[in-house]
């Protein structure tokens, strides 16, 4: 009887909980448009309103802060050209470690501590005056490095008192890129420095693919940045789905359950798996910290080529990656967080990331171990 499959690579998606399935497949019955004036439009907007409301309870923010979105690239996107349309003259900033959606459309890149891939707090003393938001992955996809939102805040308000007194009246926004944090963090806006945006990916935490969220705090008077119907308060018009929606808040409401208990029990199998891997010659990509989350792992295996590690574990029905499923190999000596870290091409295309969800346990991780015992033994490198 062949060994089940195991599933590690959770921090490209999670599968869709049946909770989650259940809520969406019930609203999918709902067959109007939630911006039809009849009854079947009415009961789809009901349907909308309700699981918005229940979003906004889980996340402490009002109802009409909330956009709903196709996932966090989309809504990473939404926040870059809301903020160029508002501000014209204003600039964007991101960290160098951080996703495409990001880093890709900032006019400024900040380097980190390649120690830990944080965010120094004292360099953001050094953003150009034209600076209006900084973009920020609270945990990173890759190296799973938790940034230190609450010190990244408290120097953005240092700067802006700064140039407020030299009459500079643009404003510096927070933008938190939440993706990788429900499963293991609290996502409320208050809980991420209070921050001004924060961006969600329901595939990320057990909902649907496609299904995400923006916040927006109240006040802002950005301008939405699409043209279109008033959907979504103008800010991502067109038809929303009230089957996304409904999976998206009852995914928020599981984690939100189920999360203190999970916390708890990746950090002890993360730390068990991490030390297996390290005596098996396996490097953990920016150290053993406490600044890392409990649900990432990325280890170096040197002398290996990851694509073929990747392939020989899925033969033995083992599924990890290979750094963000975003990216093709060509592109992971331009893309990947590791090089920000000061690694090469031959760490970066020897690197495999492990990420664990809810169902992860410990007698997986120990075959995972094994199985990579096999293929990193005497003669198999991959030069």
């Amino acid at each position: 009887m062949p060994e089940p499959t195991i599933y590690l690579d959770y921090a490209a998606g999670t599968p869709v909980s049946e909770d989650v399935l259940r809520a969406g497949l019930d609203a999918a019955k709902l067959t109007g448009n939630p911006s039809a004036l009849h009854a079947a439009g009415q009961a789809a907007a009901d349907r909308l309103t309700a699981s918005r409301s229940e979003l906004a309870k889980l996340l402490a923010v009002r109802a009409d802060s909330l956009v709903f979105t196709a996932g966090a690239t989309e809504a990473n996107n939404l926040v870059n050209l809301a903020v160029r349309r508002t501000y014209p003259q204003g600039k964007v900033a991101a960290l160098a470690v951080d996703h495409d959606s990001q880093r890709l459309g900032a006019d400024y890149v900040l380097e980190v501590d390649p120690r830990t891939g944080r965010l120094l707090p004292e360099d953001i003393a050094g953003l150009p005056a034209d600076t209006c938001c900084l973009s920020v992955a609270g945990v990173n996809n890759e190296l799973g490095t938790v940034q230190p939102l609450a010190a990244i805040n408290k120097a953005l308000g240092r700067l802006r008192s700064a140039r407020a007194a030299v009459g500079n009246g643009l404003p510096l926004l927070l933008h938190v890129d939440a993706s990788q944090m429900a499963l293991v963090h609290a996502v409320q806006p208050q809980a991420l420095a209070d921050a001004d945006l924060v961006s969600f990916n329901g595939a990320k935490f057990y909902a649907f693919k496609q299904s995400g969220l923006l916040y927006v705090k109240p006040g802002l008077g950005l301008r939405p940045p699409f043209a279109g119907g008033g959907q979504e308060g103008g800010f991502r018009p067109g038809s929303e789905s009230v089957m996304l929606a409904a999976g998206l808040s009852s995914a928020l409401a599981e984690v939100a359950r189920k999360r203190p208990e999970a916390v708890r029990r990746l950090r002890e199998l993360q730390a068990a798996f991490e030390t297996r891997l390290q005596d098996l010659g396996g490097e953990v990509a920016g150290g053993r910290s406490r600044f890392r989350s409990p649900h990432i792992s990325t280890v170096i295996f040197k002398g290996h080529d990851n694509e073929s590690l990747a392939f020989r574990l899925s033969q033995a029905g083992i599924f990890v990656g290979v750094g963000s499923a975003c990216h093709s190999r060509s592109d992971l000596l331009k893309t990947s967080p590791l090089k920000a870290l000061g690694y090469g091409r031959e760490e970066i295309y020897s690197a495999l990331r492990f990420s664990f969800g809810y169902e992860t346990t410990a007698v997986e991780l120990d075959r995972v171990a094994g199985v990579l015992a096999g293929l990193l033994g005497p003669g198999r490198a991959d030069g």
